[in-house]
């Protein structure tokens, strides 16, 4: 799937993404423990699922808001797999730009919420969307000035 795995992927994200993507990863939903509840660990409203975690927790809609307005790469909201399928058709091209940013905007953030929801759930500490989508940002924007690609430097929200 190139949503995942394309050249300029950053591998711990791609992979998070395609386990996210397969369903694979350990939602309270997915575990087996009666004792653990199974409410999300970033709003406290719902169950967290995969669905839920990534597109419709109220928190992961701030990080998405965020990261896709900073960078110019809207995403539809879709449910989880209608998503999935719209990015792949999307944005399948490998020669442009625009595609590249999506993909790693994707991953990016579904890596960043999945990482904020092990820290709340496995260490308490707890970061605001806002800070999530910012070390994204910031992340995205050093790696892609790092690959020297002449369109990262002309495109404005690499400019600082």
């Amino acid at each position: 799937m190139h949503l995942c795995w394309f050249k300029y992927r950053i591998p711990r994200h791609a992979f998070i993404l395609w386990l996210a993507i397969k369903g694979r990863l350990r939602t309270m939903d997915r575990l087996h423990d009666r004792e653990r509840p199974r409410i999300c660990t970033l709003c406290s409203l719902e169950d967290e699922t995969h669905e839920h975690l990534f597109f419709n927790c109220r928190f992961s809609h701030e990080v998405w808001a965020w990261i896709t307005t900073k960078h110019k790469t809207p995403w539809p909201n879709y449910r989880w797999p209608d998503l999935i399928q719209w990015g792949a058709v999307t944005h399948k091209s490998k020669s442009l730009f625009s595609s590249l940013v999506a993909r790693l905007t994707l991953a990016a953030s579904v890596y960043g919420i999945w990482m904020e929801r092990n820290q709340r759930v496995f260490k308490a500490t707890y970061r605001s969307a806002r800070r999530i989508a910012e070390e994204a940002h910031e992340l995205l924007r050093t790696y892609l000035l790092g690959l020297n690609l002449q369109e990262a430097i002309q495109d404005n929200w690499f400019i600082p």
